[in-house]
């Protein structure tokens, strides 16, 4: 699942100091449970033995996300996830390889904050300065947060006990309720959807900065990524996160190969935004899998957080009817005041036939590179349509030189 621990870290040193901590009203379960015979209660934290239903019920939520063996042999993963606050928007890229993570979260178009952690320390930079973490409660709870799939390692471990506390009503479904407690003594409640076998809820202890708080994270709108199942809506509530906070997640990669200089502590902020934050030309042949996720809207698909040499573009749209990259003369008279193109960009004149059929005159253009939701490519043809109110479009021949597919009964891009 996604990393919480590190997303609790960013939260709180961006949100924290922004807003009063205020009491978090989390959803509750129905006092109305389903009782089943046997069941463990709290004083079984003690017991050191795993019931067999408890296992059961893991067992089939690894089935139902794509097995053990799937699971194992993913080696690194790339998350990005977008949500809203009321300091606007806020999106966050995950890495993760080897037990390592690096993170860099985004508010209005600027990094304020980049965080790795390197195996034995995790280093928390931005605008305010940067600082070492290296206490041991912190850094073992980042160990088990860096792990890709945390329900697995548990369900592994004999170190790791798993109590069947019965089935209760969540947010109108059924489903199972666990108590996990780990080597520590430190208990968890975790929450599989009956009908799915999915996860719905966690309730987790967060160990971070000398302090423990509960933090609950809802999972929905799971899809299949290269054959495994992943949330791709998580609502976090508690903790130190003042308010509760939806993240959507809108792209990853699996396997893809992320140098191990992303996941070194630099003494300058800088230094760590290494190609895989930052990508280069190089990589955009050697990335992993990849899905992203289409944005609906007005009876169109919008790609999420694309940029056009360097300038994030809103509203830009995804067209399987048209063969090429197109924008309006309005954003190339922008693009070329502020920078982002160059009259050398500039490749000649041609007719273009838009949506209605009509043949208007435009300008054929080289953009430099289009980073789509972190997937780089670069030297694009396309053309300014000479009209000041022609939609951005992309069309089906930069996505074929990324090897991507468009597949419309989910609304996504893959590989």
């Amino acid at each position: 699942m996604q990393k919480s621990l590190f997303l609790f870290l960013a939260l709180t040193l961006i949100l924290g100091s922004c807003s009063k901590k205020s009491t978090v009203p989390t959803a509750t379960t129905s006092s109305t449970a389903t009782k089943a015979p046997a069941l463990a209660t709290a004083g079984d934290a003690n017991k050191k033995v795993s019931d067999a239903k408890a296992i059961d019920v893991m067992k089939k939520y690894i089935a139902a996300i794509g097995g053990k063996e799937k699971l194992m042999g993913i080696k690194t993963m790339m998350t990005k996830m977008t949500g809203s606050t009321s300091m606007g928007e806020i999106n966050i890229t995950n890495y993760v390889k080897d037990g390592k993570s690096a993170m860099k979260t985004e508010m209005g178009g600027t990094t304020v904050m980049e965080q790795v952690f390197d195996g034995t320390a995790i280093q928390v930079s931005g605008m305010g300065g940067k600082q070492t973490i290296t206490d041991a409660a912190t850094i073992k709870a980042a160990k088990k947060q860096a792990n890709l799939f945390e329900e697995l390692d548990q369900l592994l471990s004999d170190k790791v006990v798993k109590k069947y506390m019965g089935m209760e009503d969540l947010n109108g479904k059924q489903v199972h309720k666990i108590m996990v407690i780990d080597e520590d003594k430190k208990e968890s409640t975790q929450y599989f959807d009956v009908v799915t076998n999915l996860l719905s809820r966690t309730i987790s202890p967060v160990d971070a900065m000398g302090s423990t708080s509960k933090q609950t994270m809802d999972f929905d709108d799971y899809k299949d990524v290269n054959g495994v199942m992943f949330p791709h809506m998580v609502k976090m509530s508690g903790g130190a996160i003042p308010f509760p906070l939806e993240m959507k997640i809108t792209s990853m990669m699996m396997n893809s190969d992320l140098p191990d200089q992303l996941f070194k502590i630099s003494n300058q902020i800088d230094d760590i935004k290494t190609p895989n934050l930052n990508f280069n030309s190089n990589e955009s042949t050697t990335l992993g899998k990849s899905v992203i996720q289409l944005i609906r809207k007005d009876g169109v698909y919008i790609l999420p957080d694309c940029k056009i040499n360097g300038l994030l573009v809103k509203d830009f749209i995804f067209d399987s009817g048209a063969s090429n990259v197109s924008i309006s003369k309005t954003e190339a008279s922008f693009m070329l005041k502020q920078g982002y193109i160059t009259v050398d960009d500039f490749t000649g004149k041609e007719n273009y036939e838009i949506a209605n059929g009509e043949i208007s005159e435009g300008l054929k253009i080289n953009f430099r590179e289009i980073n789509i939701s972190g997937i780089i490519l670069k030297n694009v043809e396309g053309s300014v349509v000479l009209s000041n109110n022609a939609p951005l479009l992309l069309g089906m021949t930069a996505l074929a030189k990324l090897g991507l597919k468009f597949n419309p009964t989910n609304g996504t891009l893959s590989k």
